[in-house]
């Protein structure tokens, strides 16, 4: 519930809309809320406000409808990001590592019979087939890390800190597991973070703290490089700021010759 001007003091709790005069908003013909108006005693709306406040309602319900789709859009990604992640480690990374392994007892064979030759290249195919499964092992942990869903949003950023070639001085104050949309785009702004300041600051260090507070979960990732960052058409940051948009959350970049900070408080209610 809000109220505007922001001075004016909320009705009590539980009130009903005929008693505030509200004006349901709805879209669909699902019902999203209302929209209610105060005025002094005596006062009452004209026929021109009515239909101002009758537009708003209209209005207010499309906004609604459009942040909810936003929101079942990314835990739909997600989603099938997990699903993904499972069908690589279960499918294609399993029989890379079976090849793998019966390739290693073929090297054994071959360099026992003296056939270096073979044993050569069948340990070079076993290589690449070794680094396959590397790739395939990044390319699911991108989409959705597994740690992130077993062990919660705390191991999955000292997962990313424990990787990061940067030195990461990690604050962590996050008491309960979130909702995974929350998690997971929290997960995402520290390694976007990490990725930027390792790539493109010249940075030493990199600081993240996460909290979560009354307000919601705070992110923030500090590093002491160059500067220059911002959101541009096509990049990380665009993608981040866009997803945390989906759930009523705003990416603040400020970035100069101290350093870049990325910033955000998602609300996690």
């Amino acid at each position: 519930m809000a109220a505007w001007p922001v001075t004016t003091p909320l009705p009590p709790e539980p009130c009903t809309l005929t008693e505030l005069a509200g004006v349901p908003v709805r879209h669909d013909g699902r019902f999203r809320g209302a929209i209610t108006v105060r005025q002094a005693p005596g006062e009452s709306l004209s026929s021109v406000e009515h239909r101002l406040v009758g537009d708003l309602a209209a209005q207010a319900g499309l906004v609604l409808e459009l942040r909810a789709t936003a929101q079942r859009l990314v835990a739909a990604g997600d989603a099938a990001r997990r699903r993904l992640e499972r069908d690589l480690h279960d499918g294609a990374q399993q029989r890379l590592v079976t090849v793998a392994m019966e390739l290693g007892g073929v090297v054994r064979l071959a360099a026992t019979g003296a056939a270096a030759e073979v044993a050569a290249r069948a340990d070079d195919v076993r290589r690449q087939l070794l680094e396959a499964t590397a790739e395939l092992r990044e390319m699911a942990r991108g989409l959705h890390p597994a740690v992130l869903t077993q062990d919660g949003l705390e191991a999955a950023i000292e997962f990313l800190a424990d990787r990061s070639p940067l030195p990461v001085r990690l604050t962590m104050s996050v008491a309960r597991r979130l909702p995974s949309e929350v998690e997971s785009t929290a997960y995402f702004v520290v390694s976007e973070g990490l990725t930027n300041a390792a790539k493109h600051s010249g940075a030493g260090t990199v600081a993240v703290r996460i909290v979560l507070a009354e307000a919601g979960l705070l992110v923030e990732v500090t590093d002491d490089g160059c500067g220059g960052a911002a959101v541009r058409a096509g990049s990380g940051l665009e993608g981040l700021a866009d997803r945390l948009a989906t759930l009523d959350a705003r990416l603040t970049i400020v970035s100069d010759q101290a350093g870049t900070r990325l910033s955000t408080v998602i609300p996690c209610a």
